[in-house]
């Protein structure tokens, strides 16, 4: 990731690359919570480009996501898989199996590649995994097409 359009992008001056494919559902939530900080920072510019209404106050990484995604109800949750409760997809299958956040879309961000782990993530119940590190478009993209296959 160059420095230099992580900060124009953060300041907001990269626009969305793409039009719209679908259109926001009305008072959708997204939760970042990755620990890396310039990481945390080039999703939410990424997501105010495409003109994402409501980002929720970034959550920092460790403690129990759990709790803070059952009080907030997000409809999407983009997460590090970095983490000790995200290396065993713990996190994961709590969401999938918890009676007010099981629709919840996980998207994790990280920079492990191995095919194990996204495996692992698959299974455990994962929506999309995005390997770091990832162009502002390639992101934008992934996330349309989660929103294209439609919210629960």
């Amino acid at each position: 990731m160059r420095k230099d359009s992580l900060n124009r992008l953060v300041a907001g001056k990269i626009q969305p690359s793409r039009k719209r494919i679908v259109e926001w559902p009305e008072g959708i939530r997204f939760l970042i919570s990755h620990e890396n900080k310039t990481v945390r920072k080039f999703i939410k510019g990424c997501l105010k480009g495409m003109g994402c209404p409501t980002l929720l106050e970034l959550v920092p990484t460790g403690g129990n996501i759990l709790i803070t995604v059952v009080q907030e109800q997000p409809h999407v949750l983009i997460c590090s898989g970095e983490t000790p409760e995200m290396k065993d997809w713990s996190l994961v299958r709590s969401i999938r199996n918890h009676p007010e956040v099981s629709k919840t879309k996980v998207i994790v961000v990280s920079g492990d590649s191995a095919r194990e782990s996204i495996l692992g993530a698959v299974k455990a119940g994962v929506d999309d995994y995005v390997i770091l590190p990832f162009s502002a478009s390639n992101f934008e993209e992934r996330v349309w097409v989660l929103f294209a296959r439609g919210l629960e």
